[in-house]
């Protein structure tokens, strides 16, 4: 299960401030009715119902602002596939300005171009690519900056990750924000880690490739490297990087040289989005990659579930305001 809108759950937050002054509250709600004050004391338990009730109504709105979800699988099929995982790179540093970048699919109007919007682009190409060619790949995206998420499964249904491949988290006015940090995988579980996973649960095709779409700018140990590269061995992915902004067009960072050593020292596994030339060997590279028979289950949709946890808070606040009304002897 994923959650469209997860700031949301911070509102939950709030709850832990119902129980942080019981016995304020108990005082204030029995002086409203000219209780004794050991009256008071002694109905504490009582008082105690109505908070739980409340308490628990707002855990369910919060839960379902946040807009809970799983992916719908529509359908099963045979066909010739590739599994590819395209890992974004959506950390604070690919907001950064990309000087003389043009999108080639007019995405930013009069605005500056970022590092995000190249890698958007990006993606974009990609799956465009995909679908015109009908290669039969199935693609699924993965978000990461301090931490790798999953924003799509596998699937073959491409169409559906050129409409949603804008898959950035939004804040609570609804804006696309970015992450903070980039972890490759020095400091927990990076996009690697992700991806490997998601093949094992998921993968069904014997050609599985990584796509990490980033500017490079974070470290890997000599240690993490080799750990990478043993995990991307032992399940069978090939790795290939798409790079944006001058980090990594300019300097040899540790990603570059993960993707050169662990494919064998091939200049074919780094490209650079600036250019569009590069991003057509990337295509064209990958096709040379052989596809397996595999069946496959199509995700076209979400199915949202924020209804359930709705109606269990309106339920609550009924049974609230009951027990309240009970309590002051209405």
């Amino acid at each position: 299960m994923t959650f469209a809108q997860p700031l949301w759950l911070l509102l939950g937050l709030v709850v832990p401030l119902l129980w942080i002054l019981p016995r304020r509250l108990t005082y204030l709600v029995h002086s409203g009715v000219g209780m004794e004050r050991k009256r008071a004391a002694s109905s504490h338990c009582i008082l105690r119902l109505p908070m739980t009730l409340s308490s628990l109504a707002l855990i369910c709105f919060t839960v379902a602002l946040a807009g809970p979800r799983v992916f719908k699988a529509d359908s099963d099929k045979q066909i010739l596939a590739r599994d590819i995982m395209i890992a974004e790179d959506f950390s604070g540093s690919m907001g950064a300005p990309l000087p003389g970048y043009t999108s080639p699919l007019a995405r930013n109007g009069n605005r500056q171009a970022r590092r995000i919007d190249a890698a958007q682009d990006a993606i974009l190409s990609f799956a465009k690519n995909r679908f015109e060619l009908k290669t039969g790949d199935r693609v699924g995206m993965i978000l990461f900056d301090d931490s790798p998420r999953v924003a799509w499964p596998l699937t073959d249904d491409l169409k559906q990750i050129f409409r949603r491949t804008d898959f950035l988290p939004s804040n609570l006015f609804g804006e696309k924000v970015l992450g903070s940090g980039t972890n490759f995988g020095a400091k927990g579980p990076g996009p690697i880690d992700e991806a490997c996973s998601h093949f094992r649960d998921y993968g069904e095709s014997p050609a599985r490739v990584l796509i990490m779409v980033t500017d490079g700018e974070d470290e890997i140990s000599d240690e993490h490297l080799k750990r990478l590269s043993a995990l991307m061995k032992k399940h069978n992915v090939k790795l290939y990087v798409v790079g944006v902004g001058q980090t990594l067009a300019t300097r040899e960072v540790d990603i570059k040289r993960l993707a050169r050593d662990y494919m064998d020292g091939g200049e074919n596994s780094v490209f650079l989005v600036e250019k569009a030339d590069d991003m057509q060997k990337c295509f064209n590279t990958i096709d040379q990659l052989e596809r397996g028979p595999v069946t496959v289950t199509s995700f076209n949709n979400f199915q949202e579930l924020y209804q359930y946890p709705l109606v269990a808070g309106f339920l609550l606040i009924f049974l609230w305001t009951i027990s309240l009304l009970a309590l002051l002897g209405v």
